[in-house]
C-alpha cells in the first residue's frame, strides 16, 4: 500500500480521496433514510409528521396526568392516615376524660 502511495502524485491522491469521500448531500440522504427506517421499525408512521407530533403530545399529556394523579393519591392516603390517627387520639382522650 505504501508503494502505491509513493508512486502516486499529489493530484492523483486528491482525486482518489475525492472519489471515496461522501458529499454533504449524500450524508444527509443517508442519515435521513437511517432515521426514517429506525422510526418505522419502532412502529411510527413517518409519512405524516403532524400526526406523530400529536401522538407524542398525547403521550406527554397522559404522563403528566398520571404523575399528577399519583401525587394527589399519595396526598389523599397521607391525609386519611393522619385523620385516622387524630381521630383515634381524640376518641382516646375523650374516653380518658369521661372516666
Amino acid at each position: 500500500m505504501s508503494d502505491l502511495l509513493t508512486d502516486m502524485t499529489r493530484k492523483e491522491l486528491e482525486i482518489l480521496i475525492a472519489e471515496k469521500t461522501l458529499s454533504g448531500r449524500d450524508m444527509r440522504v443517508i442519515v435521513k433514510e437511517a432515521v426514517q427506517e429506525t422510526l418505522v421499525q419502532m412502529g411510527l408512521d413517518t409519512s405524516n409528521p403532524i400526526d406523530m407530533q400529536r401522538d407524542f403530545q398525547h403521550l406527554r399529556d397522559w404522563r403528566i396526568a398520571q404523575e399528577a394523579l399519583r401525587q394527589k393519591g399519595a396526598f389523599v392516603m397521607v391525609s386519611i392516615i393522619v385523620t385516622g390517627v387524630a381521630s383515634l387520639l381524640w376518641i382516646g382522650f375523650k374516653s380518658f376524660i369521661n372516666q
